[in-house]
Formats: C-alpha cells, sequence, structure tokens
C-alpha cells in the first residue's frame, strides 16, 4: 500500500505532461514500471539506484523519452558526463524538441569532460532556440 501512495504521489509532484501515463512516451508494461520505480528512488534521493532503474526501463523501451531525459539529467548531475552526453545525443536524435532545454545539457555534459569544441555549438543552438513555455 505504501508503494502506490509513493508512487501516486511522486506522480502528481512531476510536471503536468509527464503525470499521466497515457501521455508519456512508451506503451511497454514492463518499461513504464521501471520509470516508476525510477521516480520513486530518485525522489528519496537514491540517484544510482534511480539510474539503473532508468537504464532497465530504455533496455524494455529505448524510445521512451522521459526515462532518457531523466537519466540524462541525472548523470550530468552525478558529474558522469561521457553517459550523460551519450544519452542527450540519443535523446536529440531522437526528438530535438522533446526537452527544450537539452543542447545546453548536453554542452554542460560536453564541458564536464572538457569538450569545449563540442560544447561551444551546442550552447549556441541552445541560445538561438526560442523560448518555449506551457510544455
Amino acid at each position: 500500500m505504501k508503494k502506490y501512495l509513493l508512487i501516486l504521489l511522486t506522480l502528481f509532484s512531476l510536471s503536468p505532461g509527464w503525470a499521466q501515463k497515457d501521455k508519456l512516451h512508451s506503451k511497454n508494461k514492463k518499461a513504464l514500471a521501471f520509470f516508476e520505480d525510477a521516480l520513486v528512488a530518485y525522489n528519496r534521493r537514491l540517484d544510482a539506484d534511480a539510474c539503473e532503474l532508468f537504464k532497465k526501463a530504455l533496455v524494455e523501451d529505448d524510445k521512451f523519452l522521459e526515462a532518457r531525459v531523466t537519466l540524462a539529467d541525472i548523470l550530468t548531475d552525478l558529474g558522469r558526463f561521457e553517459e550523460a552526453e551519450a544519452n542527450w545525443e540519443k535523446l536529440l536524435l531522437q526528438d530535438k524538441d522533446f526537452f527544450p532545454r537539452a543542447y545546453l545539457r548536453l554542452s554542460i555534459a560536453q564541458m564536464g569532460s572538457a569538450k569545449f569544441d563540442k560544447a561551444i555549438p551546442n550552447l549556441e543552438t541552445f541560445l538561438k532556440r526560442p523560448i518555449v513555455t506551457g510544455k
């Protein structure tokens, strides 16, 4: 019972676009279950556990955008820049408009790896993109 309550609270604490299962970019039941467990771990500040669960969700559904974004974001924050960069790049190949700050976060991961020659163009791309609100 507590697990279901935590999952519900987690889902309600997300942005409106991610709070409803029918709006997520996966219909794979295993991927969705791993994603929900990963969100619980992430909200408990268990970042390593959350990363592993997001990775499992992506094994089940490699095109699960919300799992990819959240994994890449955590990896960037943890300073695991090479892994983060790979995930940001996969996300941008799948859908460059899904997460407006993806180019910014990619450039941060690249700067963390001292790949300034790659980071600067991505930062410039981010700065040139229109500001998106309400998404």
